[in-house]
């Protein structure tokens, strides 16, 4: 007498508590490999899950370099809880320099300048790196005046030193610019010239400029 075979029926698999509901039996669950250091692989390797003592799964930080962060005292905080450490991330928008990725600023810093002296007003805003954001004031005369940014850590030597920036401040008339957070390398500086040339070294005439206000970070 022959034996028929027949095909193998498919088995359902699943848990035996339901999504949401309390915790009971034995489902199949998600889980990970507790450890205190974690395991390093290479691309294409396959590695467990690993977690904490607590259960939190290993998270490595790293910057805009793909460099890992050290978890140190100044990043790490004591959160509410029964002994319980947590991290304070915080999530900045970051843009481009040209060379890296550097998180955006808010201006926190102001050069001012109440009224013009009779000279170019060669001044240093910022003798390091950093960001332009904001110019206000008046231009008191009755002729166009010349505001000049420059690139450098120190107060530019006017007529010899190559502005970044030049605006053409209005005559009788207040001026009110976003520069929208401009980066420069080296410092932030700037003067005030009577012509637009970058070789110009004309001197404004006693307060032709007024209440000039340049926020920076």
């Amino acid at each position: 007498m022959a034996i028929q075979e027949r095909d193998a029926l498919p088995v359902a698999s699943e848990g035996n508590a339901a999504s949401g509901a309390t915790d009971s039996g034995s489902p199949v669950k998600i889980g990970g490999v507790f450890t205190t250091t974690p395991s390093v692989v290479t691309t294409g390797q396959r590695r467990d899950v690993e977690v904490t003592a607590r259960g939190s799964v290993f998270v490595t930080l790293k910057d805009t370099g793909n460099t890992p962060v050290a978890i140190t005292a100044a990043n790490v905080s004591t959160q509410q809880g029964a002994g319980t450490t947590g991290l304070n991330a915080l999530v900045f928008g970051y843009k481009s320099d040209g060379v890296g990725w550097r998180a955006d600023t808010r201006p926190v810093s102001v050069s001012r300048i109440v009224s013009a002296a009779a000279s170019t007003n060669a001044t240093s805003a910022k003798a390091s790196a950093g960001d332009l954001h904001r110019i206000r004031g008046y231009n008191a005369s009755a002729a166009v005046r010349y505001l000049k940014i420059y690139n450098k850590a120190s107060a530019p030597t006017v007529g010899t030193d190559t502005p970044l920036l030049t605006y053409a401040l209005a005559p009788s008339r207040e001026f009110d610019i976003n520069v929208a957070g401009v980066y420069f390398s080296t410092g932030i500086a700037y003067a005030l010239t009577t012509g637009s040339a970058d070789a110009d070294t004309g001197a404004l005439t006693l307060a032709d400029v007024v209440g000039l206000n340049i926020t920076y970070t």
